[in-house]
């Protein structure tokens, strides 16, 4: 998957404003993997509907961290995270920009297995570094 995170500069517009998470899934069936593909792919909108990339709506579909009363957006995202069961990042480098739930459905009766990836758009790196800090915690 390509990282389609943007990096603005420190300070120039509030986190809230313009941190957002963007879920990608995939499904590799039984079938798709002897041809090493996935049987499908696509991103996931609010209500936990999927949808292909062209229907996707970056400016709108995106999922935005709701910080707590005294929470900061790292803390919301680290959390969003956390709940979604996304612990494997992308990279072991310091400020990872997406992570992923390689087991987040399965099916026994199919064998289909659904993957979710987590991608986090309007990051600083040094937001990004405190969410990996607080994943690895």
């Amino acid at each position: 998957m390509t990282n389609l995170s943007l990096t603005p500069e420190p300070g120039a517009v509030p986190p809230e404003a313009r941190c957002t998470i963007h879920i990608t899934y995939s499904i590799v069936t039984p079938e798709s993997a002897d041809n090493g593909d996935t049987a499908e792919q696509g991103f996931v909108v609010s209500g936990d509907w999927q949808c292909t990339v062209e229907e996707y709506d970056r400016a709108k579909d995106g999922f935005i961290p709701e910080p707590y009363e005294g929470e900061s957006v790292v803390d919301a995202t680290a959390r969003f995270l956390q709940q979604a069961s996304a612990f494997e990042p992308n990279d072991l480098g310091p400020a990872p920009t997406w992570w992923s739930n390689p087991e987040h459905d399965l099916c026994y009766t199919t064998g289909a297995r659904e993957e979710r990836a987590y991608h986090l758009e309007g990051y600083t790196e040094q937001e990004l570094a405190e969410v990996a800090a607080r994943m690895a915690a």
